[in-house]
């Protein structure tokens, strides 16, 4: 006999005997309920408390735009000296993964990452440098693989960032900005 069961992440049942298509949908709320129960289970920190968000604060505060000033945001972990930029852009993906896993349903509108100034924020040319390596270390490590930073035509027509599938509006911000 065929085992049938219900997968808490799917909108439908599952079996091996018959077309899960038949069944009726898992309620919105239990989906997104165990999303994020299995979500807060893998993070090792608050992504909504981030230094990055924190930081933050101020730029949205201060911004024109309405949608900005509301946005809720998550971000990256505290950023650590001793470790490269791409080696702190990886201690933050699995809350960029749950950030995409769970984002619609938690009504997050951003995440956030942050580079020091030090290194990265006294140029435009050191700016530029670090945004494109951050860009580029988070598209190779895309897991739906389409790894959008190595497309032959970026800045080009039809050309857009992409994480997960999903296209997102990249937005940076640096002290010479002002």
């Amino acid at each position: 006999k065929a085992e049938n069961t219900k997968n808490p992440l799917r909108q439908k049942t599952t079996s091996h005997d018959h077309d899960p298509e038949s069944e009726s949908a898992v309620p919105a709320d239990v989906v997104a309920t165990y999303r994020r129960q299995i979500a807060e289970f893998l993070l090792s920190y608050k992504p909504e408390e981030s230094p990055a968000v924190q930081h933050f604060v101020p730029i949205q505060v201060r911004t024109e735009c309405i949608f900005a000033k509301s946005a809720r945001l998550w971000g990256a972990r505290e950023w650590n000296d001793k470790l490269s930029l791409e080696e702190n852009c990886e201690r933050s993906i699995p809350a960029l993964i749950k950030f995409f896993a769970t984002g619609l349903h938690c009504h997050l509108d951003g995440f956030v990452f942050e580079l020091p100034c030090g290194q990265f924020g006294s140029e435009p040319e050191a700016f530029g440098r670090g945004v494109r390596r951050l860009l580029t270390y988070i598209s190779e490590v895309d897991p739906a693989g389409v790894h959008c930073m190595r497309r032959s035509y970026i800045g080009g027509r039809g050309w857009f960032y992409e994480f997960a599938r999903t296209p997102i509006f990249v937005t940076t911000f640096a002290p010479f900005y002002q």
